[in-house]
């Protein structure tokens, strides 16, 4: 018994995280501006390995995003 009413009341506290949580996920899955951001870094991507066996991607995980950060670009002078 005791566990049980502990359990609700963990579930209402989470109730609120799980609705802004849903919110985001929305948001993103709908956002036009974020798909094109991921079409665009699928075409650099495939651009960079256009010679390698992974060039001509049709996708790739969204945990590889987290590699876009170490990429190390030769200069950093902007070109306009």
């Amino acid at each position: 018994m005791l566990f049980r009413r502990r359990l609700e009341m963990e579930m209402e506290e989470l109730k609120p995280d799980l609705t802004i949580l849903r919110s985001a996920a929305t948001e993103l899955r709908d956002s036009q501006r974020f798909k094109k951001l991921l079409q665009t870094v699928l075409a650099i991507g495939n651009t960079l390995n256009a010679s390698t066996f992974r060039g001509g991607a049709t996708g790739f995980s969204l945990d590889s995003l987290l590699k876009v950060s170490s990429l190390y670009f030769h200069s950093s002078q902007c070109y306009n």
